[in-house]
Order: C-alpha cells, then structure tokens, then sequence
C-alpha cells in the first residue's frame, strides 16, 4: 500500500461519518468541476497566466475556509470530528462572500469572455483548497494521537 492510501485509509477507519461524507461529497463535486473546468478554459482558449493567477487566489481561499470547522480529536467517539465554532461561522461568510463575489475578483485581472471561466477557475480551485486543507488537518490530528 502506497503512502497516499495508507493516509486515506487512516481517514476512513478514523473520521467520524459525517465528516467523512463532507469530504466524499466535496471531492466528488470537485472531480466534476475540474473535467467541467478544464473543457472550459480549452474551449475559451483562457490565458494561461490568468488561469494560473485564479488557481493560487483559489487554492489560498479554499485552505483558509478548511478553518470553517474546527476539526479535533473526541476522546468519547475515539475519532476525528469537525464542529463549527464562531470563527467558523466567519470564515464561513467571508467564504460565501467570496464565492458570491468570484466573478468580479476575475474581472480584476481579466475582461470580456474570460471573466466567466476565470470565475469557474476560482471557484474550483477553491473548493479543491478546501479538500486538501480539510484532509490535511484530519491528518494533523491523527498524527497528533500518534494514529498515524
């Protein structure tokens, strides 16, 4: 078993379900946002670098929203859990605002038909951020109960 999978198994044996299925879904969605993302930015023939700008404020955006849920260790289920706090629910609106707001941060460093794909570039890439950042910090609990 490779690295990768012994990390994912580690996931499934020790989140707890709920956090689990946030995960599955999420990576699903962005699985189908990326073919559907990737068709675009060839369709529209988008500028690289611009894609590339989009990709890190996305990616940055997503990791900062993974702080959404306090993600810790319950000693009484003996698993991973995530729970929002009140600076959860910040980062929750300020993600929402971005989201809701991803077609003018576009229209900031592109114009015309690009704007569009851009926005899609931001918004995938964010939610792709917000698996990793989420997996990441299952993983740091884990290894902070000395599971991994």
């Amino acid at each position: 078993m490779n690295r990768h999978s012994a990390k994912a198994q580690h996931i499934r044996t020790n989140a707890s379900k709920r956090l689990r299925t946030n995960l599955r879904i999420l990576s699903l969605v962005c699985v189908v946002l990326i073919v559907v993302t990737g068709y675009n930015v060839v369709v529209t023939q988008a500028i690289f670098w611009q894609v590339v700008l989009a990709i890190i404020i996305g990616l940055i955006a997503g990791v900062i929203s993974t702080r959404m849920y306090k993600i810790t260790w319950s000693h009484h289920e003996a698993q991973v859990i995530g729970r929002m706090d009140s600076y959860g629910v910040i980062v929750l609106v300020l993600f929402i605002l971005f989201e809701l707001n991803r077609s003018q941060v576009a229209a900031l460093f592109t114009s015309g038909q690009q704007v569009g794909t851009i926005a899609l570039v931001l918004m995938t890439s964010a939610l792709y951020g917000r698996v990793l950042g989420t997996a990441k910090q299952i993983l740091r609990v884990l290894a902070q109960q000395g599971i991994l």
